[in-house]
């Protein structure tokens, strides 16, 4: 471990950095490292913004240990400090850490509220990547609130901002959140769909459980559409990824979900081993859900082969985990209180009211203009005859779509299409657009917007030139494209 004991004011911006990967990786190392860091700055002569930042990077490693008391309480203090030296800059970061302990604490309108406000703040500072976190964390809150559509709507927001900002660490986690989410409701193929895209943000990022984490979606995802084979290969390599790195909540989440998927397939006595290796580490980290998700496959897999003496067992850990589960559930606090539902409503609001105000400002797709694109897109194919032709571009050869690709795509379209063309997204990075009457023909307009994509500086960017296919397509291929998106409209939300 590194020697803090001489650590000047200038080493400390990269001892800081230091203990924000060593978070990632083992939280027992980070968390003593920090300890003599801190201890190490109240010897020395800080400015007030030093000194705060350490005090709020070690509430968070208090945090990591599952010492939520502790954390709350220094976060508490910390929130005074900045507010008696107006280091507003870091208000956001510290309600975003006061939020995570008020919802490990079970404090979950709290909660709420005080993801809200950093989401508030991180607007005002232009903090986006707090405002994700924030987004994430609220959206669970709201589903165990069974409220489910406003928690897919405050996923999707903090999804698509990730992936517009190209912020990886986001990208990953409101993915991860946004796929269970859809895995879930059964829509298997829109939950693959997300977890494709954020494979290579995943890796990037470099947090092996949450990497493990996409595996084990995407398992779950093949499992839904009775790809087994493929279920079962995505399983085992989560396994050895965790196995690997020793990353014991990772390998218990694989081994349960693997359970479950071996007990669906009748495979009973290997389901039984994997839940049963799965024990450890949810008994460490979980709340009680896992727990008693565990219980019930074991007493299902028990049944099934006749062990009825251990059936029994898990029945009686099944009910004494149901009733523990029942009495710190979000809704025993909100039956009956008007004013909690009020306050999540209340916050729900702000919520979407932000999403409006970031986007604006990141000048990134105004509130619900792919949807509004799309309608009208569709209505002038309906209204415009037969002969007329469509331009289709697909951009090929690309693993993943970042969000720098998105919005390069959306800048170049907007100034193309700025007379009478009309342009929609579609899924796997294609567009289709009716060219402006003022073209003398549409190969014309076609020829126009290859030299515009071609004359485009994509490796100023950081981007690899696209390998881009553009063609006509009749009018009726390109009704037959929008068909598929027809779904309500949802899918359109997903794709942008």
């Amino acid at each position: 471990m590194q020697d803090f004991s001489s650590a000047s004011n200038d080493q400390l911006p990269f001892f800081f950095q230091q203990l924000e990967e060593l978070f990632l990786f083992d939280i027992e190392q980070a968390y003593v490292a920090s300890c003599a860091l801190l201890a190490r700055c109240k010897q020395m002569e800080l400015s007030a913004l030093q000194l705060t930042k350490m005090q709020l990077l070690h509430s968070k490693m208090l945090w990591g240990k599952g010492q939520y008391h502790a954390a709350l309480y220094a976060i508490t203090q910390t929130l005074k400090k900045i507010q008696n030296n107006s280091l507003f800059e870091l208000k956001a970061e510290a309600y975003l850490w006061r939020g995570q302990c008020n919802l490990n604490l079970k404090r979950h309108v709290i909660a709420v509220e005080d993801f809200t406000y950093a989401v508030e703040l991180a607007l005002e500072y232009s903090q986006i990547s707090i405002a994700i976190e924030s987004y994430v964390n609220i959206s669970q809150i709201y589903y165990f609130a069974e409220q489910y559509d406003a928690s897919k709507e405050i996923l999707v927001i903090g999804y698509r901002l990730a992936v517009l900002l190209n912020d990886h660490k986001q990208i990953t986690k409101s993915g991860i959140f946004l796929s269970n989410y859809l895995n879930e409701s059964g829509d298997h193929a829109s939950a693959l769909y997300i977890l494709n895209q954020i494979e290579s943000s995943a890796l990037q990022y470099g947090d092996m459980t949450w990497v493990v984490e996409a595996g084990i979606n995407i398992a779950s995802a093949y499992a839904g559409m009775n790809e087994n084979e493929l279920a079962e290969v995505y399983f085992e390599s989560m396994l050895a990824i965790s196995n690997f790195n020793h990353a014991l909540w990772a390998k218990s989440l694989t081994m349960l979900k693997y359970g479950e998927f071996l007990t669906h397939q009748n495979r009973f006595e290997e389901a039984i081993a994997c839940l049963k290796v799965a024990v450890e580490g949810i008994n460490q980290f979980d709340y009680g859900n896992a727990r008693q998700k565990s219980a019930k496959l074991l007493l299902n897999a028990y049944k099934h082969i006749g062990d009825f003496k251990s059936a029994l067992c898990e029945i009686k850990k099944y009910k004494q985990l149901s009733e523990s589960l029942l009495s710190n559930h979000l809704l025993h606090d909100l039956k009956g209180s008007a004013l909690n539902l009020s306050r999540l409503d209340r916050s729900r609001k702000k919520i979407i009211k932000t999403r409006q105000n970031f986007e604006h400002m990141l000048d990134l797709i105004s509130p619900g203009e792919s949807r509004i694109r799309y309608q009208q897109f569709k209505l002038k194919c309906l209204s415009s005859t037969c002969s007329i032709e469509i331009i289709h571009i697909q951009l090929l050869g690309l693993l993943y779509v970042t969000g720098l690709y998105l919005q390069k795509m959306n800048a170049l379209l907007r100034e193309y299409c700025l007379a009478e063309s009309t342009w929609t997204k579609l899924p796997n990075f294609s567009y289709l657009i009716i060219p402006d009457q003022t073209y003398a023909s549409p190969m014309m307009a076609l020829n126009q917007l290859v030299k515009i994509i071609d004359g485009f500086p994509w490796r100023w960017h950081g981007l690899n030139p696209p390998e881009v296919k553009i063609q006509l397509i009749p009018l009726q291929s390109a009704i037959e494209l929008l068909s598929p998106l027809e779904e309500g409209g949802q899918k359109i939300e997903l794709l942008i």
